[in-house]
């Protein structure tokens, strides 16, 4: 019999077939390993990892991890266990409807690791979840694949446009939405929304002279253009500031909701840090207007 002869990527992939067998001895017991399972215990005289069943059964994973994991980290486990992504997904809906949304989320998102990242509804149903764990930039990513794996799924587009509202960004919700409405049968929640976006827009749109007010996104502090010189200056010399700014989107799109509208500081009432940013930034605003 002649050499076998592994490309490069091929013995990485074994290298990785092994350390997550190591990892997860599990594995071993479904049916389309069973092969593996043959060759470790008949060939090799293996049972180390080979463990009863009843064995592995161990307490549930529930890392937060699973909130963001994308597909399977190993490519040559794909579709591996259809039941238990079934099993999987059972418990996250059950979470769901008992309003345990973390949970919900973890038990899709081990899903999603199961079934390798195919699934657009394992990826709205975690969207759904994020939304209510306060997540608008996980949401978007998620419904951005769920999209991307069917364009035709309507609720992704809403759940987009729902987080697109969370962040400030009215045009890019708008468009969401629209599509969202032409997409689904039931439009209730989808027309709301848009009545409340297209409000938002045409008050922004109404708005003037907003530039020396609003605090500087990333790119305009790159770019200097039409800010306040001496805001800038000042807001630049505050490094826990600028670093709110040009690193954390969240805060720095809650500041200029703020700014912008006051009453808007009643949706961030409980959220230290970014009223910690807006105080120290209303400060500065302050200084620069005396």
């Amino acid at each position: 019999m002649s050499k076998l002869q592994l490309s490069i990527a091929q013995k990485q992939n074994l290298q990785q077939f092994v350390q997550y067998v190591k990892l997860n001895p599990e594995v071993l017991h479904d049916e389309d390993l069973q092969f593996f399972k043959d060759f470790l215990i008949n060939d090799c005289g293996a049972t180390k990892l080979i463990t009863p069943k009843a064995q592995v059964i161990k307490e549930e994973d529930m890392s937060d991890k699973y909130l963001d994991v994308l597909g399977s980290e190993f490519s040559l486990i794909k579709e591996r266990n259809p039941k238990k992504v079934n099993e999987l997904t059972d418990k996250g809906n059950k979470a769901f409807k008992e309003k345990n949304f973390k949970d919900a989320a973890i038990f899709y998102g081990k899903a999603i690791e199961l079934s390798d990242g195919e699934s657009a509804i394992l990826f709205i149903k975690r969207a759904e979840c994020l939304l209510q764990l306060n997540k608008p930039l996980s949401v978007r990513r998620d419904c951005d694949i769920a999209i991307r794996l069917n364009p035709e799924a309507g609720k992704a587009y809403r759940l987009r446009g729902k987080a697109y509202i969370s962040l400030g960004k009215y045009k890019e919700a708008k468009e969401s939405l629209e599509i969202s409405r032409r997409l689904e049968d039931d439009t209730t929640e989808s027309d709301k929304l848009l009545e409340e976006v297209k409000g938002k827009l045409n008050n922004n749109n109404s708005s003037t002279n907003t530039s020396t007010t609003a605090i500087p996104n990333t790119n305009e502090m790159k770019n200097n253009n039409n800010i306040n010189p001496q805001l800038m200056k000042l807001v630049s010399q505050d490094k826990e500031l600028m670093n709110a700014i040009l690193n954390n989107e969240r805060i720095s799109i809650a500041i200029n909701e703020i700014a912008s509208n006051p009453n808007a500081a009643l949706k961030y009432n409980n959220d230290k840090e970014v009223m910690t940013m807006f105080m120290k930034f209303m400060k500065i605003l302050g200084s620069t207007n005396k």
